[in-house]
């Protein structure tokens, strides 16, 4: 499922939330002056140009495997932290009266590339899916959004989208998958590709703590990867908050 970079722009900046710029101290009179300037902010950043420009332009990026050294991408963080930075959205969301969705990515049949391939290049190969999706999520929200990945675990990752919608978090994940599967990983001259399952749990529509969120999103990850992999999909709503 193709979807139009502008239309994902514009979704994004509707929804865009406080939390992403000061989400302990920004209250609700500061948020409304900041959501009223914001459309300008984010046009004039360039961001949607060099968008556009890359995604579109580029639809299959090829990066050889020896550009990575062995260093974990920084920008992914460890579960606790996480685990951690999930509550704290969640607290500011229920504060603030504003959604909040988390994406379970996994990365498909992953185990048997590492056993076709070995150790080295399936380390290689994990750092480029890490550097493809906060690359891109950088794109979308910036490199210093509260928009904070994570480790999970078996090859997968968590992601929390302070301030999105469940169906804005469902156009996010089309993106993401895109991304992954349209960018080329060379190992040995060869290029591979890679594709990714990701659940998505949201609120307002699930209940329970940030724990729950995780479950359900997982759950539904793992649905996606028995029945092929490849799609994203959301968890069977269960509250209004």
């Amino acid at each position: 499922m193709h979807i139009p970079v502008h239309s994902l722009q514009k979704s994004i900046i509707t929804e865009f939330p406080s939390v992403l710029f000061n989400r302990n101290t920004i209250e609700r009179s500061e948020w409304s002056q900041m959501n009223e300037q914001r459309p300008a902010w984010r046009v004039n950043s360039g961001m949607l140009s060099r968008l556009t420009g890359t995604f579109r332009a580029q639809p299959h990026q090829s990066i050889a495997a020896d550009s990575f050294d062995s260093v974990p991408v920084s920008e992914i963080i460890d579960f606790p932290q996480m685990r951690n930075e999930i509550f704290l959205s969640c607290s500011n969301a229920f504060r603030l009266q504003q959604p909040i969705s988390v994406l379970a990515i996994a990365v498909d049949e992953f185990g048997t590339f590492e056993r076709n391939y070995g150790k080295d290049a399936s380390t290689k190969a994990i750092q480029f899916i890490e550097s493809t999706i906060c690359h891109h999520r950088n794109l979308i929200f910036g490199k210093d959004s509260q928009c904070f990945i994570g480790r999970y675990v078996d090859n997968r990752y968590l992601m929390v989208l302070p301030g999105l919608s469940g169906s804005v978090a469902c156009e996010f994940a089309e993106y993401i998958l895109r991304a992954v599967s349209t960018s080329e990983f060379v190992w040995n001259f060869r290029p591979l590709c890679f594709t990714v399952s990701i659940g998505i749990s949201h609120k307002p529509g699930h209940n329970g703590d940030q724990d729950m969120l995780i479950m359900l999103a997982d759950q539904v990850c793992d649905q996606l990867m028995q029945s092929g992999g490849n799609r994203t999909a959301t968890a069977k709503t269960t509250t209004n908050f």
